[in-house]
């Protein structure tokens, strides 16, 4: 952990041990107003964006095909 990091964690305990809920709900909702901010829920949207943007490799395409379903039926596998 760097210093702005460490510090950073030290300012976090500070204001979470200062504040005046002690409920857990209360305490939770106080970490995640003080932790999601603009920047980071700008760096989520964009590594989600990247991740289902990228081409799904599969083994093998699936055979649709009428007669492979006809086959199917008859064995009684849907």
């Amino acid at each position: 952990m760097g210093k702005s990091a460490a510090s950073n964690a030290e300012g976090q305990k500070k204001s979470i041990s200062d504040s005046k809920s002690t409920e857990p709900e209360n305490l939770f909702s106080d970490i995640l107003r003080e932790n999601e901010t603009d920047e980071k829920l700008q760096e989520l949207a964009e590594k989600l964006s990247t991740e289902w943007n990228k081409k799904v490799k599969s083994a093998k395409k699936p055979d649709l095909s009428f007669s492979k379903f006809q086959e199917k039926l008859k064995k009684g596998k849907p």
